[in-house]
């Protein structure tokens, strides 16, 4: 084994790195000299020393770089490369904190205009990070220490970039928005870059259209000028103080009550007066008339007007005055006051009236009465003083259901009919609904028959409602009656006028056997199961084959009617259509097909 001594020069003390690759190579440093020592197969192992003009980098990380700080010191140390060209690194002092490095603790972080470049203020100074190469970390460190903070840097309310400092407003460090190196300017008296925004409410001139709208307008002071408890909101608009303009969070013109249109105001502008009002614990509240125009769609103030009351209520009345409505009291002993007024220059002038000169400019409406059994109407006005919480529509008698729910619509019963029938004695019409029966007269005219009308709507123990069917047919006295079959109520009857006369109603929830005259005299009956009987109880099953279309059924009857002028009785089945029944000498009845 061979053994190579280290040289004399050699510091006892320096300890040799292990290089490693296709040979063994040892190095060793010691102040401003480096000794290697390498061997291989081609060569024969020795120690060669070596003197270090210029300390080394060993490691880098944007702008900070690992290094020896001077020629006689070769300990490896953070520090921040010049950006002059030959000049010295600066070491960053402090550099590790507890667990990390002090650049990875940051305080406050802005953003330059361009978006993409963040400014972070570090515990070992400030920080430029290029945003937009996202999982890297080109960072460019600038030490400067004891700043704690960043904000938006602004000059005659113009960005310019970012401010850092401490606590105390100076000094400050202006980080401009330029590419390229940094722009880092000390600030150390006002005005200061730190900006608050200050909004102002006032009306401005609408150019040349002669008018003005009410505009909110920003703009920024430097910090250290602004006065202690200065208002950051500041009202321009008269009447209005800075400490009224805002109220339950928003401005005291936007907490509309009341509002009208203006369509009688001079001007071609469409004008809307909105009342508003807004409750605030520090001065009481406040109330405002304020005069709106519409332009393209979009709301624009006008003017604003103080007001002595709260207005619950506003209608325009003529020629740009318009009327006021104001509530007093609560419970039943609300009252109203009435005002007119006509918006003008200057303050407003009111005269209080009263109810009954305001005419219908109050009206919200009607309350409607339905008289059920004669399908009148009658209605009285109703104003926005009168009981709201009653209903609009009631009808007469008060248990009548005048209105029914179908799917997801609300209807009139009496308007959902379900069958109809002829009183031919009587030239009445029955009409089977399901508010009741409506008989209507005869008429041409059919405005008329309307209006003589009358709806058949039962008595307090049996209201008469989902008629589903409607059958005309002759007492035992030979008296027109009427049969109804409902599924709502039970089986009963009624006896009523129609016209001159009296008929029975009679109501129940099994289909009624119905009948009429037949040709030769007789009764044809229809059975409960729509079979059709004649004379002497025998039964028609099915028809003849006079028109040689084949003999058909006759079940399952809808509906028949006797037809003295051509001496046939007709007969509707369901399942076949139309039948004609005639009589005959040699056959009592023949049934023929259509």
């Amino acid at each position: 084994m061979a053994c190579f001594a280290p040289p004399s020069d050699m510091p006892s003390d320096c300890v040799p790195s292990l290089i490693g690759g296709a040979a063994l190579r040892l190095t060793a440093r010691e102040k401003h000299r480096l000794w290697t020592f390498q061997t291989s197969a081609a060569a024969d192992a020795s120690w060669q020393s070596e003197k270090l003009e210029t300390p080394q980098v060993e490691g880098q990380v944007g702008n900070i770089v690992w290094r020896p700080i001077s020629k006689t010191d070769m300990s490896l140390t953070p520090c921040v490369e010049a950006e002059e060209t030959g000049a010295q690194p600066l070491p960053i002092p402090d550099w590790w904190h507890e667990d990390r490095f002090a650049w990875d603790i940051t305080h406050a972080i802005g953003l330059l205009d361009d978006n993409r470049t963040g400014v972070l203020v570090t515990q070992a100074g400030l920080a430029r990070v290029d945003l937009a190469q996202a999982g890297q970390y080109p960072m460019t460190l600038t030490v400067l220490r004891g700043q704690t903070r960043c904000d938006v840097a602004r000059a005659n309310g113009k960005r310019t970039g970012v401010v850092v400092g401490g606590d105390a407003e100076f000094p400050q460090y202006h980080v401009s928005c330029m590419e390229g190196p940094w722009r880092l300017e000390r600030i150390d008296a006002s005005p200061s870059l730190r900006s608050v925004a200050h909004l102002m409410v006032a009306f401005q001139d609408d150019g040349m259209l002669g008018k003005r709208r009410l505009e909110l307008t920003q703009s920024w002071i430097p910090r250290d000028l602004l006065s202690k408890n200065a208002p950051l909101l500041r009202s321009r608009i008269p009447d209005i103080s800075d400490d009224r303009l805002l109220a339950d969070g928003r401005f005291v013109f936007d907490a509309a009550d009341a509002g009208c249109a203006l369509e009688s105001f001079p001007g071609k502008e469409k004008l809307w007066l909105l009342a508003t009002h807004s409750q605030n614990p520090e001065n009481g509240g406040s109330s405002f008339l304020c005069l709106n125009a519409i332009e393209e769609n979009r709301l624009v103030l006008r003017d604003i007007k103080p007001c002595p009351r709260r207005i619950d209520r506003i209608r325009e009345a003529e020629l740009g005055s318009f009327f006021t409505a104001q509530r007093e009291g609560t419970g039943e002993t609300v009252s109203w006051r009435f005002h007119r007024s006509s918006w003008k220059d200057g303050p407003l002038a009111w005269e209080e009236i009263d109810a009954q000169t305001t005419g219908n400019a109050f009206r919200v409406g009607d309350t409607v009465v339905l008289r059920a059994p004669a399908l009148a109407w009658s209605s009285e006005p109703r104003y926005a003083w009168s009981d709201l919480a009653s209903a609009p529509f009631t009808a007469s008698p008060a248990d009548y259901a005048a209105l029914i729910d179908i799917g997801n619509c609300r209807a009139m019963a009496f308007d959902v009919l379900t069958s109809a029938a002829m009183l031919p004695a009587l030239e009445y019409v029955a009409v089977g609904s399901l508010g009741g029966i409506l008989l209507l007269p005869w008429h041409e005219d059919g405005k008329q028959a309307l209006r003589d009308a009358r709806l058949v709507i039962g008595d307090e123990k049996n209201r008469i409602r989902g008629v589903e069917r409607v059958r005309v047919f002759d007492d035992v006295d030979g008296r027109p009656a009427i049969w109804a079959r409902t599924s709502a109520m039970e089986a009963t009857s009624f006896r009523c006028e129609v016209g001159h006369a009296v008929i029975d109603l009679c109501f129940g929830k099994q289909p009624w056997s119905f009948q009429t005259p037949a040709p030769d005299g007789g009764i044809l009956r229809v059975e409960a199961d729509g079979l059709l009987r004649g004379k002497g109880d025998s039964m028609y099953a099915v028809s003849n084959d006079a028109w040689r279309l084949g003999r058909k059924p006759l079940r399952d009857v809808a509906d028949i009617l006797g037809d003295a002028a051509f001496s046939c009785t007709w007969v509707c089945t369901r399942s076949e259509g139309l039948f004609k029944a005639v009589s005959d000498r040699k056959r009592p009845r023949r049934v023929s097909s259509p």
